[in-house]
């Protein structure tokens, strides 16, 4: 069990390029760019729908990568939807920053919340960016794939084996 466990945790750290771990998120989501395959950064919360721009094809736009959702003017909001991020994602509305609910700005605090989650996250985000699948069934199918990998990954499996045989 150990064996299989120690595999996938080495599996995902090569794949994703980061480590899977039980820790939090320690920040807000931020604004990501396109060619960050869905991770600006490991330790920002991930879970949820990314905010990406692309760099390549709006570079005006590349002052806003790593900034916090909850930073964003009105004028960046719109260059933001200039660039090309849908305003079911992101746009202001009533003197404020609107979010999709399916967005990092709200999901991600599950991120902030449920140990490990970031961590499945970040992998799922790699995965995604890595086929560059844009079909929403796709997407949630392959999410309940990859939380029981990073959740075994990280040695849940042997905690359970472990609370099982305390009586013992």
């Amino acid at each position: 069990m150990a064996g299989m466990m120690q595999a996938l945790s080495v599996g995902m750290e090569l794949f994703s390029k980061n480590k899977p771990t039980w820790k939090n998120a320690d920040g807000e989501a931020v604004v990501k760019a396109k060619s960050d395959m869905g991770v600006h950064d490991s330790t920002v919360s991930n879970v949820g729908q990314s905010i990406e721009v692309d760099t390549v094809l709006y570079p005006q736009a590349k002052g806003l990568v790593g900034r916090k959702l909850s930073t964003l003017n009105q004028s960046e909001i719109a260059l933001l939807n200039q660039s090309g991020v849908s305003k079911s994602l992101v746009s202001w509305s009533k003197g404020a920053a609107r979010f999709g609910l399916g967005t990092e700005y709200h999901l991600g605090r599950l991120g902030n919340l449920v140990p490990g989650m970031n961590s499945m996250a970040v992998f799922h985000d790699h995965w995604m960016a890595y086929q560059n699948v844009q079909n929403f069934g796709y997407l949630a199918g392959t999410i309940a794939v990859a939380m029981p990998i990073n959740y075994l990954a990280l040695g849940s499996e042997y905690y359970s084996h472990l609370y099982r045989n305390l009586e013992d």
